[in-house]
């Protein structure tokens, strides 16, 4: 096993091993298993981590055993279907860089969720509630199941030829890199909206509690 080192850690003055952890037990701090070449994770299923769980850059097709809760769980660059297993509480949700097809299985509330570099074609149950959202670099034609009401949100780099279903206020709202043609469903408020790199884009009538618009490398 890689850096096998990383699944010992002191709490209490006592050396837990995080392959055998006893059912229920509370992780104090943080719990790194990151770059460990795992293939699947340790039976966690019980486990609280207070901190962040970092199971990041392995080769992890389920998350099956991963912890119940966790502060910040971060399981990006992994070779991941589905989130099966994902832990339901968290405030930072990275599953970013895998093979996700859907979003089923993700945590319904989260402050931070980034799902950029997948293969979603759709938001589709997503976390109904988040301040900061990443869905870059996938394959959307379709911003269905995106929450409402945002401070960040970030589509670029996809597929989609209009914004519906996308959230209607957001502080910073980047759609650049797509294929739209308009922005009939732009959301209503926001403070910045980037629609740079659309070739097809026809802005038509921009909705005026839009502060600043930028669009193919022109500004409002």
């Amino acid at each position: 096993m890689k850096n096998e080192y990383k699944r010992y850690f002191l709490q209490n003055w006592k050396i837990f091993d995080a392959f055998n952890l006893p059912k229920n037990f509370v992780v104090d701090g943080d719990l790194d298993l990151s770059d460990m070449g795992l293939d699947e994770l340790p039976n966690m299923s019980t486990v609280k981590v207070k901190g962040r769980f970092d199971c990041s850059h392995n080769n992890l097709v389920s998350l099956i055993g991963a912890p119940r809760t966790a502060k910040h769980f971060d399981c990006s660059y992994n070779k991941l279907k589905n989130l099966v297993g994902a832990p339901s509480v968290t405030q930072v949700f990275d599953c970013s860089h895998n093979n996700l097809k859907s979003l089923n299985h993700s945590p319904d509330f989260v402050d931070i969720f980034n799902c950029s570099g997948n293969q979603l074609l759709s938001l589709e149950y997503g976390p109904r509630r988040a301040n900061v959202y990443d869905c870059a670099n996938n394959k959307l034609v379709s911003l269905y199941g995106a929450p409402r009401k945002v401070q960040y949100f970030c589509c670029a780099y996809n597929l989609l030829n209009r914004l519906i279903y996308g959230p209607v206020r957001a502080e910073i709202y980047d759609c650049s890199y797509n294929r739209l043609c308009t922005l009939d469903d732009a959301p209503r408020v926001a403070e910045k909206l980037d629609c740079s790199y659309n070739d097809d884009l026809i802005p038509g009538r921009i909705p005026s509690g839009i502060q600043m618009l930028l669009c193919n490398q022109r500004t409002r």
